[in-house]
């Protein structure tokens, strides 16, 4: 509960979403002035200032803002536990634990202008997009099952749920051409339509736990497997064209990273032998031969996410570390920057030009701009 007193009056937000106002015109006698009024959330704080209440709530609500009559003015949605993110155009858009996914307009300084709830529970999320739909997957740690939705984003103001089906426990998501790719570990890759309709799947010859398209083609990550390609000239059966043991165990889910024929591949090190490699570098110009064609051992990456833009891989990992490699020459990155934050873990990364956006969970979202000079 919070509460501040302004004037002749106390107001008082209780742990059940409730504001309350009370006169202290009296002060020995104090007296209730009108009825409950119900918040978007519950009050964390208050403060009242000219003829405006200002609550910050829990949750995703952000500021309420009331007159002294209590009737609301404006709910302006913030983060709560940003987990994923995919940024396209000026939009970004995250899966938010606790709440479900949040559209973010990213010109100026970035504001939540949409958001669709649905349950999420407390476990690993994952998040693809394709064209007007989202799909967001939340990871249940307790029962190993997953919940999986569409999320119609064509208008951003007024995202909604568009479907909602139980899977298994899901490692990872990529979308292209109005189909749905789940990596299932042990079994396999599902395959479903914009709808949710499962549609087929992919056998794992270990545990299918990392995808990217790339194009055409759709890499999988398929542990003790190695790592495949396939074909996607009919995304609804996609055809395996090549497929490359790894040069050692990796530990699971890898991220993946395509550019200009070439694949990057990061993990957590912290779970292999330091004289192993923390990135993997594979040539796939001709991709039935995919070769390895180099890897860093240095630094010791924790990586959680990977993208490339403008001739630089950046790597963001779940100590909070970011690092900046330069591919001028693409088979032998060259790390030029690295950054810690106090944030904590990171959990996800989208570049876009110089800017990138990391999101670190109960630590919010952070928004860098990075220097190429």
């Amino acid at each position: 509960a919070s509460m501040r007193v302004a004037g002749d009056t106390l107001y008082l937000g209780d742990a059940d979403r409730g504001l309350w106002a009370l006169s202290l015109a009296d002060p020995a006698h104090p007296a209730w002035e009108g009825d409950r009024v119900e918040l978007a959330a519950s009050a964390r704080d208050l403060v009242a200032a000219g003829e405006r209440i200002y609550i910050s709530a829990f949750s995703s609500y952000g500021l309420q803002i009331l007159d002294r009559g209590l009737n609301t003015l404006g709910v302006y949605r913030t983060l709560y536990h940003p987990y994923n993110v995919i940024w396209q155009g000026d939009l970004a858009y995250v899966f938010d634990r606790g709440v479900g996914l949040q559209v973010v307009s990213t010109t100026g300084v970035p504001a939540v202008i949409g958001t669709a709830e649905f349950e999420a529970p407390y476990g690993h999320l994952r998040l693809a997009l394709d064209g007007g739909t989202a799909f967001a997957a939340a990871n249940d740690l307790q029962n190993g099952r997953a919940l999986l939705y569409a999320v119609d984003v064509s208008d951003p103001a007024a995202p909604a749920v568009a479907a909602r089906t139980e899977t298994p426990f899901i490692q990872s998501l990529a979308a292209a051409d109005g189909y749905l790719y789940a990596a299932a570990c042990e079994q396999g890759v599902l395959i479903y339509n914009a709808g949710l309709a499962l549609l087929g799947e992919l056998p794992s010859q270990g545990c299918s736990d990392s995808l990217l398209v790339d194009g055409n083609y759709l890499y999988l990550g398929d542990g003790a497997g190695g790592l495949a390609v396939f074909d996607l000239g009919d995304p609804a059966q996609p055809r395996e064209i090549a497929r490359h043991p790894w040069p050692f165990e990796l530990p699971l889910r890898p991220v993946m990273v395509a550019a200009d024929g070439v694949l990057y591949v990061a993990y957590d090190a912290s779970a292999v032998g330091r004289d192993l490699p923390s990135l993997l570098v594979f040539d796939t110009s001709i991709l039935a031969e995919i070769t390895p064609a180099g890897s860093l051992t240095e630094p010791r990456m924790r990586a959680a996410a990977v993208q490339v833009e403008n001739g630089r891989l950046y790597v963001a990992d779940q100590n909070g570390w970011l690092y900046v490699f330069d591919l001028s020459n693409p088979l032998s990155p060259s790390l030029t920057a690295k950054n810690q934050s106090s944030g904590g873990e990171f959990y996800d990364l989208a570049v876009q030009g110089s800017r990138f956006l990391v999101t670190a969970g109960g630590g919010g979202m952070y928004l860098y701009e990075a220097s190429h000079e």
